[in-house]
């Protein structure tokens, strides 16, 4: 298998669960070391349990990689700078950033209520811009360029409108 991410170093954001983390097992799997960040928080925002990026780093670490879970919100600048000051701290640099964190409030639009709605961007789109914004800042400044990326679900693309 190559590998082609043999001493980059990948942080990506929602890494705990789902498409988030086959990412950083993907990323882990061609030589990435992986800076997991995720609040551990369920569907729809709610709670805060860091066990859920430390179980993905583990497992990357299990596997033969190399990774730090973080539980940095990701929806504050500090939370945004801090993630990619701990990758650097961690690894020297940051070569790619995946931000693909978000929540869930599953509500058709004529039930959707004002603060659900700005939960949702909040995690999503927010947390997004201030994570490229940290890496752009860093990743410009490291003068061995890099990547940025932004992930979602299908919803992001097509909507819900359950019953």
């Amino acid at each position: 298998m190559t590998r082609w991410l043999d001493g980059k170093v990948a942080v990506i954001t929602g890494a705990g669960r789902g498409i988030g983390r086959a990412e950083a097992l993907h990323f882990a799997e061609h030589g990435a070391r992986v800076g997991v960040n995720d609040l551990g928080c369920a569907r729809d925002g709610t709670g805060h349990d860091p066990s859920v990026a430390a179980s993905v780093a583990a497992e990357i670490v299990a596997r033969g990689g190399e990774a730090v879970a973080s539980d940095h919100d990701v929806r504050s600048v500090e939370g945004a700078e801090g993630l990619i000051a701990q990758a650097v701290a961690q690894y020297g640099g940051v070569d790619v950033v995946v931000n693909g964190a978000g929540i869930l409030r599953d509500a058709s639009v004529l039930r959707t209520r004002d603060e659900d709605f700005a939960a949702v961007m909040d995690a999503v789109a927010t947390a997004t811009w201030r994570g490229c914004r940290a890496a752009a800042t860093r990743v410009g400044g490291q003068k061995r360029g890099g990547r940025i990326g932004n992930t979602t679900a299908g919803g992001g693309f097509t909507g819900h409108l359950p019953p």
